[in-house]
Protein backbone atom coordinates (compact mmCIF):
# COMPACT_ATOMS: atom_id res chain seq x y z
CA UNK A 1 0.00 0.00 0.00
CA UNK A 2 2.32 2.42 1.13
CA UNK A 3 5.57 1.60 -1.23
CA UNK A 4 8.29 1.73 0.85
CA UNK A 5 10.69 -0.75 2.35
CA UNK A 6 10.39 -1.53 6.10
CA UNK A 7 13.13 0.41 7.77
CA UNK A 8 15.47 -2.40 9.60
CA UNK A 9 17.83 -1.92 12.15
CA UNK A 10 20.88 -4.24 12.31
CA UNK A 11 23.66 -5.40 13.56
CA UNK A 12 27.56 -4.62 11.92
CA UNK A 13 28.93 -7.85 9.76
CA UNK A 14 31.62 -8.58 12.26
CA UNK A 15 28.93 -8.81 15.36
CA UNK A 16 29.02 -11.45 17.83
CA UNK A 17 25.39 -11.87 17.27
CA UNK A 18 23.72 -11.24 13.93
CA UNK A 19 20.13 -9.23 14.27
CA UNK A 20 17.94 -7.61 12.56
CA UNK A 21 14.92 -5.93 13.67
CA UNK A 22 11.82 -4.17 11.70
CA UNK A 23 12.88 -0.73 13.49
CA UNK A 24 9.19 -0.34 15.27
CA UNK A 25 10.43 -3.11 16.90
CA UNK A 26 14.20 -2.27 17.62
CA UNK A 27 13.21 0.09 20.44
CA UNK A 28 15.19 -1.17 23.41
CA UNK A 29 16.88 -4.29 21.91
CA UNK A 30 19.00 -6.03 23.80
CA UNK A 31 21.49 -6.80 21.18
CA UNK A 32 21.06 -3.81 19.44
CA UNK A 33 21.55 -1.85 22.48
CA UNK A 34 25.83 -2.14 21.57
CA UNK A 35 24.89 -0.60 18.73
CA UNK A 36 23.16 2.33 20.15
CA UNK A 37 19.54 1.29 19.79
CA UNK A 38 18.07 3.24 22.53
CA UNK A 39 15.15 3.04 24.89
CA UNK A 40 15.64 6.58 26.03
CA UNK A 41 12.86 8.93 24.58
CA UNK A 42 13.75 12.31 22.16
CA UNK A 43 11.25 14.77 24.14
CA UNK A 44 10.07 17.67 22.86
CA UNK A 45 6.95 20.66 23.27
CA UNK A 46 4.64 21.59 20.46
CA UNK A 47 2.23 24.40 21.21
CA UNK A 48 -1.06 23.43 19.99
CA UNK A 49 -2.68 26.80 20.83
CA UNK A 50 0.21 28.24 18.48
CA UNK A 51 -1.73 27.60 14.89
CA UNK A 52 -4.89 27.61 13.97
CA UNK A 53 -7.44 24.52 13.17
CA UNK A 54 -10.73 24.16 10.39
CA UNK A 55 -12.03 21.60 12.40
CA UNK A 56 -15.28 22.06 14.32
CA UNK A 57 -15.24 22.80 17.97
CA UNK A 58 -12.34 22.90 20.11
CA UNK A 59 -10.64 19.88 18.63
CA UNK A 60 -7.23 20.82 17.80
CA UNK A 61 -6.00 17.56 16.04
CA UNK A 62 -5.22 14.05 17.16
CA UNK A 63 -2.44 12.01 18.22
CA UNK A 64 -2.65 8.49 16.36
CA UNK A 65 -0.06 5.96 17.19
CA UNK A 66 -0.26 2.48 15.18
CA UNK A 67 1.92 -0.78 14.57
CA UNK A 68 2.88 -1.50 11.33
CA UNK A 69 -0.54 -3.74 10.86
CA UNK A 70 -1.91 -0.35 10.51
CA UNK A 71 0.62 1.90 9.11
CA UNK A 72 0.87 -1.28 5.92
CA UNK A 73 -2.80 -0.06 4.67
CA UNK A 74 -2.93 3.32 4.80
CA UNK A 75 -0.92 6.56 4.17
CA UNK A 76 -0.63 9.54 6.80
CA UNK A 77 -2.60 11.73 4.60
CA UNK A 78 -5.47 9.32 4.47
CA UNK A 79 -5.23 8.79 8.40
CA UNK A 80 -5.22 11.98 9.00
CA UNK A 81 -8.32 12.57 6.96
CA UNK A 82 -10.32 9.39 8.25
CA UNK A 83 -9.21 10.63 11.99
CA UNK A 84 -10.18 14.31 11.37
CA UNK A 85 -12.78 13.97 9.22
CA UNK A 86 -15.35 17.20 10.40
CA UNK A 87 -18.49 15.03 10.48
CA UNK A 88 -16.41 11.98 12.84
CA UNK A 89 -15.04 15.10 15.07
CA UNK A 90 -18.43 16.81 15.90
CA UNK A 91 -19.74 13.38 17.01
CA UNK A 92 -17.20 14.05 20.36
CA UNK A 93 -19.14 16.86 21.75
CA UNK A 94 -22.14 15.20 21.64
CA UNK A 95 -21.21 11.26 22.79
CA UNK A 96 -19.04 10.56 25.52
CA UNK A 97 -17.85 7.44 23.88
CA UNK A 98 -17.72 8.51 20.75
CA UNK A 99 -13.79 8.40 20.95
CA UNK A 100 -13.84 4.73 21.69
CA UNK A 101 -16.44 4.07 18.91
CA UNK A 102 -14.43 6.38 16.07
CA UNK A 103 -11.20 4.43 17.42
CA UNK A 104 -13.17 0.89 16.64
CA UNK A 105 -14.83 2.14 13.75
CA UNK A 106 -11.11 2.95 12.30
CA UNK A 107 -9.88 -0.52 13.30
CA UNK A 108 -12.88 -1.59 11.29
CA UNK A 109 -12.17 -0.14 8.34
CA UNK A 110 -8.55 -0.97 8.71
CA UNK A 111 -9.27 -4.75 8.88
CA UNK A 112 -11.88 -4.15 5.36
CA UNK A 113 -8.15 -2.52 3.77
CA UNK A 114 -6.13 -5.42 5.45
CA UNK A 115 -8.09 -8.22 3.63
CA UNK A 116 -7.94 -6.74 0.62
CA UNK A 117 -4.37 -6.12 0.24
CA UNK A 118 -3.28 -9.50 2.20
CA UNK A 119 -5.63 -11.55 2.67
CA UNK A 120 -5.19 -14.01 5.44
CA UNK A 121 -1.74 -12.89 6.00
CA UNK A 122 -2.55 -9.46 7.34
CA UNK A 123 -0.28 -8.40 10.08
CA UNK A 124 -1.31 -7.89 14.07
CA UNK A 125 -2.64 -3.97 14.10
CA UNK A 126 -2.72 -1.67 17.26
CA UNK A 127 -3.96 1.89 17.06
CA UNK A 128 -4.18 4.66 19.88
CA UNK A 129 -6.27 7.71 19.03
CA UNK A 130 -6.09 10.70 20.95
CA UNK A 131 -8.12 13.31 20.50
CA UNK A 132 -6.14 16.70 21.29
CA UNK A 133 -8.26 19.68 22.69
CA UNK A 134 -7.58 23.45 21.95
CA UNK A 135 -6.90 25.25 25.60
Amino acid sequence: MRHEWASLVTTPTHAAFQDALAFTRSLGDFHLQTYGVSHEPEVFTIDLNAGTSSLAGATAGALVLCSDGVWDNWTYEDVADWILDPERVATLEKDADAQVKLTTAFMDQNIVFALANFGSSADNMTAIVCYLDKM
